[in-house]
């Protein structure tokens, strides 16, 4: 669950249809604490923290969130998964919906 919109995955599933168009294409761990935030709140999150010229923290907790690091996309190609890796203003891992994969940070 994204603790900053609350949506879950797990609800669209449950009603059998298919993904309704504005829904996140993925989670992000942001960090090796492994707090999670859904595709859709992230750019929110940054966008606030730079114009408002404040540090970023997970909006929770408010642990800080540092930069730059690496970011991390796991795509499925057929009956694979693939890891991209490419350097960013922030370490994200995208884990995609439906799919129960644990990453070590």
């Amino acid at each position: 669950m994204c603790p900053v919109c609350m949506y879950l995955f797990e609800d669209d599933l449950d009603n059998g249809s298919a993904l309704p168009a504005d829904s996140p294409t993925y989670f992000c761990i942001l960090d090796e604490a492994q707090h999670m935030i859904c595709s859709k709140c992230l750019p929110q999150l940054l966008k606030v923290c730079v114009s408002s010229g404040h540090k970023l923290t997970w909006p929770i907790c408010r642990v800080p969130l540092y930069s730059p690091m690496t970011k991390y996309f796991i795509r499925q190609e057929g009956d694979r998964y693939a890891l991209y890796v490419s350097q960013c203003s922030l370490d994200v891992a995208v884990v995609p919906p439906f799919e129960k994969i644990h990453l070590s940070i």
